[in-house]
């Protein structure tokens, strides 16, 4: 399948993503995972959603705030990443602002 031509990929809806790759040079990152889908993601934007007022983009990293850059963020076995945008009361349960 084409997704599977790309180191960093998902295969269904779920949301995991999959890194499929021979190169031990690769170091997959979240902002290489949204290059590859063409979606807009910095610190404060993904896609058509920016931070405006009390609406941010969230990014979590195993249930903890990852307040990096999130482009950097290492795409890992066994991580759970969250990204949301919204307000801090409209974040899933489990994860402290």
């Amino acid at each position: 399948s084409p997704e599977a031509e790309v180191p960093v990929h998902t295969h269904d809806p779920e949301g995991i993503i999959h890194v499929e790759s021979t190169s031990t040079a690769l170091k997959p990152t979240l902002g290489l995972f949204f290059d590859v889908w063409g979606v807009r993601f910095s610190s404060s934007c993904i896609g058509g959603y920016c931070a405006d007022g009390d609406k941010r983009l969230w990014v979590y990293r195993n249930g903890r705030p990852y307040n990096a850059d999130p482009r950097t963020l290492p795409v890992t076995d066994s991580e759970e990443i969250v990204v949301a945008y919204g307000t801090e009361e409209q974040l899933p349960t489990g994860l402290d602002a």
